[in-house]
């Protein structure tokens, strides 16, 4: 990154002697740069908490400056939030307290959480990780695609088996209209998507009855037919879920991001 010896600098802009470098960055990302370099600890690797944006700002200049620990360590912190290659990785994050921080001013709005995803996905695609995108974002498809994409998910999961009757049925006249119902429920719901599909939500605490589930006093058999599919489905889509936005699979997503956290290890 930085040439020893004597600087030769003729024409250039100079200091009390000492030539300038110039930076073609913003300053800001300067800033957490360099004192992610130079205070050992500034940026440490997670769960030490740190702020989204200076992680995404250490991102993009360890890569153009080829600082190859700083670089690992912002993808840590990234990979640890954004990265869930199977679906029972993603709902055990949901447990996990965030360490990524965000100013007051950069509050729990819609705006804000969009200009995120945004921040995110322009980051990702100029260092070349597009392994981030398929568990926050989507590309290049806009965030309205994105949104589209998961109420589809949430309201898909289900078909089966709130469509085809369950051969051990203990209520036959009942239990369709409640599967019904909640088909109905799950498609209009606002729910955010980490709810819908976590196990407090549909599979209840551990050893527990599904809370959404058991209140809609399914019979027994229907209750344990509707938690097997929904187990299934949920596998089957996240599987599935980066061929959705044109992206490779899980097993290519996980070489890509093999080979970028070993950079600058050689």
């Amino acid at each position: 990154m930085i040439e020893s010896g004597t600087p030769q600098n003729q024409g250039g802009e100079f200091i009390d002697g000492v030539p300038v470098v110039v930076l073609h960055d913003a300053a800001d990302d300067v800033h957490v740069f360099l004192r992610a370099i130079f205070d050992s600890s500034y940026f440490m690797p997670p769960p030490e908490p740190v702020y989204f944006a200076g992680v995404l700002a250490i991102l993009r200049l360890s890569h153009k400056y080829d600082v190859g620990y700083l670089h690992r360590r912002a993808l840590t912190h990234l990979s640890t939030e954004f990265y869930h290659p199977s679906v029972e990785e993603y709902i055990g994050s949901l447990s996990k307290i965030d360490h990524l921080q965000y100013p007051p001013s950069d509050g729990p709005t819609d705006a804000a959480k969009i200009s995120r995803v945004f921040a995110l996905v322009n980051a990702a695609h100029e260092i070349g990780a597009l392994w981030l995108l398929p568990g926050h974002t989507t590309t290049p498809a806009p965030v309205n695609s994105r949104i589209s994409c998961r109420r589809w998910m949430k309201g898909q999961t289900h078909t089966t088996f709130l469509h085809e009757p369950i051969k051990d049925c203990m209520e036959p006249t009942r239990c369709p209209v409640l599967r019904r119902s909640l088909r109905s429920w799950i498609f209009k719901s606002k729910l955010p998507f980490r709810l819908l599909i976590s196990g407090q939500t549909y599979g209840g605490s551990p050893g527990g009855r599904s809370t959404l589930m058991a209140e809609a006093k399914f019979c027994p058999p229907c209750y344990e037919a509707g938690i097997l599919n929904l187990k299934v489905a949920l596998e089957d889509r996240w599987n599935r879920l980066p061929t959705y936005f044109g992206l490779p699979g899980w097993p290519e997503l996980e070489a890509m991001r093999e080979v970028a956290m070993r950079r600058g290890n050689s």
